[in-house]
């Protein structure tokens, strides 16, 4: 075969493959859009399931996810501070879980940098619990960027899972667990822990940045509602890879590509699930976010994104003022959160100039002409 035939024949299957594929997607999206068992179904995470079809007076009322608690108000992750986030409004609980040295799980982010909120060094798994109750997680906590710690040496220190479960077991708030590490004997003794509370079974999702851990506990328990968190986002990379997961937590950007987009929101709906985005603490970014149809976002200023979805009339105002004491920092806390993986920090700065359905196609395009040039060859046109 002549090189311009292998030319025209590879540029031929190129042709039929993405048009296939075109063709495909469109069946499974008018699929998922119509068919009536769907439409019926509850929420993954809070409510009724998100739909494609969803409209301003069909959606769910937009949820509140206290990032570690109120962090911004409180020291993060105690049971103080996730108690002032529910009487701010919170509707869903995100905290962190964390395997210590005798395997059990205490509630707590920086798993591999203790001194990050603490008075000691090292990481978590180099402590049993019982050292861990002896240390101040309070520490470093301050509202006006080191003048004041106003919660130093008040007695405040790091939860078990189980601690934090009792407080607030009874209450109507939801939870969001993410486990923390790589070891999958987390992911056990989170299904250990959870088995002790039955009833929080409906009020939970589960969250893991590794996918051997959230697989792994996704084979213990079946009944558990899972999300699964990646920092490796890219729209390309979710297109072309969707993970199976009730719930995706997204960061508003990743290098050069916007992922608080109205199309990609409509691209989780086609697949039923819904999206947070973390972490959105400015009133403007929230308005936005909710105006372009997420389903939440998770937040260190829950006064501010209550305030906000008071105003726009999908809350109602809190009669009770916070009974936990709290300082709102100063100034604003801001976070920016952006892709570290390895696949985003290529396709980055190439979506910054190329839009990124050209960067997809283009692929797929050049994985399927390199699969028909080695057919080609094996059979010696």
């Amino acid at each position: 075969m002549t090189w311009r035939r292998k030319i025209r024949v590879t540029a031929a299957v190129v042709a039929c493959v993405i048009l296939t594929c075109c063709a495909a997607e469109c069946v499974l999206l008018f699929y998922r859009r119509y068919h009536p068992y769907v439409q019926e179904q509850g929420h993954p995470c809070f409510g009724r399931m998100a739909s494609p079809m969803d409209t301003d007076e069909t959606r769910s009322p937009p949820v509140i996810l206290a990032h570690r608690g109120s962090r911004a108000l409180n020291p993060e992750n105690t049971i103080s501070a996730h108690r002032s986030a529910i009487e701010m409004g919170a509707d869903i609980l995100e905290f962190d879980v964390s395997l210590t040295k005798d395997e059990e799980l205490v509630v707590f982010h920086d798993y591999d940098n203790i001194s990050a909120l603490t008075n000691t060094t090292g990481t978590i798994s180099d402590y049993t619990v019982a050292q861990l109750a002896n240390l101040d997680v309070a520490y470093w906590y301050t509202p006006d960027y080191g003048l004041t710690y106003p919660y130093r040496g008040s007695g405040m220190t790091i939860p078990t899972l189980h601690q934090f479960l009792a407080v607030f077991e009874n209450s109507s708030v939801f939870f969001n667990i993410e486990i923390k590490g790589y070891d999958k004997t987390s992911a056990l003794k989170l299904y250990e822990v959870l088995e002790d509370f039955p009833m929080l079974k409906d009020r939970l999702t589960v969250v893991a940045v590794s996918c051997d851990v959230i697989n792994y506990f996704r084979r213990l328990s079946v009944v558990m509602l899972l999300m699964t968190s990646f920092m490796r986002l890219s729209e390309v990379y979710y297109w072309m890879f969707p993970p199976q997961a009730n719930c995706w937590e997204l960061p508003q950007y990743t290098g050069s590509i916007t992922l608080a987009h109205p199309a990609l929101i409509s691209t989780v709906r086609s697949l039923y699930s819904s999206v947070y985005f973390f972490v959105v603490n400015s009133e403007d970014e929230m308005r936005y976010i909710y105006n372009i149809g997420a389903d939440g976002l998770i937040t260190d200023r829950v006064d501010v994104a209550h305030h906000l979805l008071e105003e726009m009339g999908w809350k109602t105002k809190i009669s009770q003022p916070p009974k936990t004491q709290y300082y709102l920092p100063i100034p604003k806390l801001t976070r920016d959160h952006t892709c570290t993986g390895m696949l985003c920090g290529v396709l980055n700065p190439i979506v910054a100039i190329v839009p990124p359905i050209v960067v997809m196609w283009g692929i797929v395009s050049i994985v399927v002409a390199c699969l028909v040039n080695i057919v080609l060859f094996a059979l010696k046109f």
